[in-house]
């Protein structure tokens, strides 16, 4: 189930969603990391929850906005 997560994520074509860790225990997923915005934060999440065996995302990630740049 990880690696289908993974490959869920990187199908998005952003690749700071390639970076995110992820846990997963029956059917609820973790995801740990940074993103530049809560946008792809919203992005990860919602790719996860496309797949049909989860049933649950804790989203742990953390937006760190790059500094100069605006959130």
């Amino acid at each position: 189930m990880l690696e289908t997560i993974e490959q869920q994520l990187a199908a998005t074509g952003y690749t700071a969603l390639r970076r995110i860790k992820c846990q997963v225990d029956d059917g609820v997923v973790e995801l740990r990391g940074s993103v530049p915005s809560y946008y792809l934060k919203q992005v990860a999440q919602t790719a996860v929850l496309r797949l049909s065996d989860i049933r649950q995302v804790h989203n742990r990630l953390e937006v760190a906005v790059a500094p100069g740049a605006s959130a």
